[in-house]
């Protein structure tokens, strides 16, 4: 996610995800243009944590469409030793766009396929697509079927589509649907991106289904229990732990409960920021997006985000959220607000 899967996120998720059950964290959008002459000991889009250098699963994300900037930019991410690499050919921002990359490498199978097949000479490892569905004058699944032929014959391991449409962006119910028959054809593993919020949709789309893997994103921010809550539906409790616990958190049952949890844990993701980003001005603006992406998800949430947007200094947005935290106003809402 652009603006919000940094090193700090990274850092602060995996307090809540299982550590017996290794979960892939995906780095934000990263640009092939300009990994190559960023610095890896101060370039924050290239900073891995403690727990990925000692080999948590982590995945850099690349915006590709020149063939001039694979080498030098695979070279420059595999030396942290990734678990893999993923390339981006589903982001519908315009000024992605303007470059002809992103989602729109779909509309051009044959270029889509040279890209992967470029990144495939020289990175040997776990390689991914990450894709939208798309409207053309075939069927979406007859287009999405011969599109990831087309990947999978240049060299990709599996992909990751969001099922919703270039023009939905990131509103709207994803279809699901399409996504079983689009697996049955391919013949590799497929995981599910978009519009998943509830531990019952990741079992959906598991079980029911019967995909390979399931990607969160904007929901980790208002519930970042939920991989920690699927994992104990799954196994025994007993043997699902997570760091959070050392820090007093247990899983949340009741609205009110989500809403206490949240509040505590952006007083974490605080702290992570601090760790990792020097500038003042930077970690305010992220964490005010993050809580701007999140708020949505509950009940007098716009007024926690008006009054940290209200605030002017760092030291005010600290002692802001520590206070709002131990008020314990927030609920979480009934319905998802990416539906």
């Amino acid at each position: 996610m652009v603006g919000i899967s940094h090193v700090a996120f990274r850092e602060w998720v995996r307090l809540f995800l299982p550590e017996d059950y290794p979960v892939w964290v995906f780095t934000e959008m990263l640009s092939s243009r300009r990994v190559p002459s960023q610095n890896l000991k101060f370039s924050n889009h290239l900073q891995i944590t403690a727990q990925e250098r000692e080999g948590a699963p982590w995945v850099p994300q690349l915006l590709i469409n020149e063939e001039r900037f694979v080498r030098p930019s695979i070279e420059k991410l595999a030396s942290l030793s990734p678990q893999g690499i993923d390339i981006n050919m589903g982001c519908p921002v315009k000024h992605t766009l303007r470059h002809n990359w992103g989602v729109r490498l779909m509309g051009d199978p044959d270029y889509a396929a040279k890209v992967v097949k470029w990144c495939r000479k020289e990175y040997k490892g776990p390689l991914s697509v990450k894709m939208r569905l798309i409207r053309t004058e075939q069927s979406t699944s007859d287009y999405m079927y011969g599109f990831i032929q087309k990947l999978k014959e240049a060299g990709a391991d599996w992909v990751t589509i969001h099922a919703r449409y270039k023009e939905n962006k990131h509103a709207g119910k994803a279809e699901w649907n399409l996504l079983k028959g689009i697996r049955e054809s391919i013949g590799m593993p497929l995981a599910a991106n978009g519009a998943v919020s509830t531990k019952e949709d990741i079992i959906f789309l598991l079980d029911k289904l019967n995909l390979d893997a399931v990607m969160l994103a904007r929901v980790v921010m208002a519930k970042p229990w939920l991989c920690w809550s699927f994992f104990s539906e799954h196994k025994s409790l007993d043997t699902v732990h997570v760091k959070a616990e050392e820090h007093g958190f247990s899983l949340p049952d009741t609205p009110q409960e989500k809403g206490t949890f949240y509040l505590k844990a952006v007083c974490f993701f605080a702290d992570s920021l601090e760790k990792w980003f020097a500038s003042d001005k930077e970690r305010m603006e992220k964490l005010l997006f993050f809580v701007t992406m999140s708020h949505k998800w509950f009940d007098f949430g716009h007024s926690y985000w008006k009054g940290l947007k209200s605030k002017h200094t760092w030291q005010d947005y600290k002692e802001y959220l520590k206070s709002y935290a131990s008020k314990e106003p927030l609920s979480l809402l009934q319905r998802s607000p990416i539906q």
